[in-house]
């Protein structure tokens, strides 16, 4: 009897979390790029590598694990930037090789056969962290030039915006210098990191 109610329970929330995606997704504007890939780390939310669909919307990024429906979605206004790698750009990033050695995943294959693979990494802001994701697909270049677009176009609408919050940011950092919070050179640090983004 355990079973047989625990296997219901489990396709009920399936199909929960399937009703949430496809109304997410519906209400997630114009599609601009899709293709079918691998999740290979990098997200609090998602453990281990899952197969899935990556869709470009107007809106922002979404990722859905498609055996389980987990799905995670990157909103335009925390996406920072997008770009395609091979697998042998991959295997001689440290911070990649990271979080490929989290997710299980190894580059032990050959130098050729590494040369026909194609990431999609994701730079996003997660609590005003920013933090990357990524993914194997073979639509890597696509999807990152869509991705680029979508955030050109965000940037350039919002741009009286952006430049509002970089100096809202500055303040709110000067004065935790001022607090002792914040060092000399982690202020300059910050300072920099945030003027380079005018």
């Amino acid at each position: 009897m355990g079973f047989i109610h625990n296997y219901k329970e489990k396709k009920q929330q399936v199909k929960e979390k399937k009703l949430i995606y496809n109304d997410t997704l519906k209400s997630g504007g114009l599609t601009i790029a899709y293709d079918e890939g691998k999740y290979l780390g990098g997200h609090p939310d998602i453990i281990g590598e899952k197969e899935g669909d990556i869709t470009v919307k107007s809106t922002g990024v979404f990722f859905n694990d498609t055996q389980n429906f987990n799905f995670i979605f990157f909103p335009i206004e925390k996406l920072l930037k997008s770009e395609f790698l091979t697998g042998e750009q991959i295997s001689k990033n440290e911070a990649f090789s990271r979080i490929l050695a989290f997710s299980g995943f190894s580059f032990a294959f050959k130098r050729k056969t590494r040369e026909k693979h194609m990431y999609l990494t994701i730079n996003y802001l997660l609590n005003d962290v920013e933090c990357q994701v990524l993914f194997e697909t073979k639509s890597a270049n696509r999807l990152a030039s869509a991705i680029a677009k979508i955030v050109q176009e965000y940037v350039t609408n919002n741009k009286v915006d952006t430049r509002l919050s970089v100096y809202a940011r500055m303040k709110e950092l000067s004065e935790l210098k001022a607090l002792g919070i914040l060092t000399e050179e982690d202020f300059n640090e910050k300072k920099r990191e945030l003027l380079s983004k005018i």
